[in-house]
């Protein structure tokens, strides 16, 4: 009868809804572990670094505030990472000047770079007008873990390059290496979560692909590709917003 297939129907209601209840709830309980869980990890190695700072620099110390603040990037990409896969990513976008973004990521990465005797250099185009709408903060943390990344893979003595070039409606970034250069198979999900690497490869898989969540939420792409005289290249483009 009719008020049997209501009562189905509503049976069936009331079961999906105490089931998106249970997923909601589950998922607030693993953004809450997430967050307590960072902010227990950020503790000790904020106060290591703090430590750090009033003592004599030597290159010991130097190391050891290098992987301390490593392990903080770390934590900072998982909980970037996390809250943009149940949020979204939304960046707050402005008026901000690309290569002033860029040279303040150099500065970032520069005491590692330092550190291993790998030069940076950027360069940049001859353009006039540098400024894009974008999200400064997540621009600046694209560069720098492409610039990570860049180190990682890189041997004492060899350079990377930063270079910036507008091209009409867009801009492009690319960071290339003198490393080895990625493997064949590496390529297909290097912009992936996790994406699997070898023993080797030293990152947990979330550095690369929080900047592909980056490039993407400006409306942007990010590619890779090994040059043809050895080394690898990343290239990020960005469409050229305006106000």
């Amino acid at each position: 009868t009719i008020t049997t297939l209501l009562l189905i129907r509503n049976q069936t209601l009331e079961q999906q809804r105490i089931a998106l209840d249970v997923q909601l709830a589950q998922a607030q309980l693993r953004g809450d572990v997430i967050a307590t869980l960072a902010h227990d990890l950020k503790t000790p190695i904020l106060g290591t670094l703090a430590a750090l700072a009033s003592l004599e620099s030597n290159p010991v110390l130097a190391a050891i505030r290098n992987s301390q603040q490593r392990c903080l990037r770390l934590i900072d990409d998982l909980l970037q990472v996390f809250r943009a896969e149940q949020e979204g990513l939304n960046p707050k976008l402005a008026s901000c000047n690309l290569v002033c973004i860029a040279q303040d990521a150099l500065q970032t990465i520069e005491p590692i770079a330092t550190q291993r005797q790998i030069s940076v250099v950027l360069r940049q185009g001859g353009q006039v007008d540098q400024t894009l709408l974008a999200d400064a903060a997540l621009l600046q943390r694209l560069i720098e873990n492409l610039l990570l990344n860049a180190l990682h893979h890189s041997s004492r003595g060899q350079r990377i390059w930063l270079q910036l070039r507008r091209a009409e409606q867009a801009w492009r970034l690319e960071i290339r290496d003198e490393g080895q250069g990625f493997r064949s198979g590496e390529l297909p999900g290097l912009f992936q979560r996790f994406s699997p690497v070898s023993s080797d490869r030293p990152g947990a898989g979330l550095g690369l692909y929080l900047c592909r969540l980056i490039a993407e939420a400006h409306g942007g792409s990010i590619s890779a590709d090994n040059c043809p005289g050895g080394g690898a290249s990343v290239v990020v483009q960005l469409p050229q917003r305006r106000d």
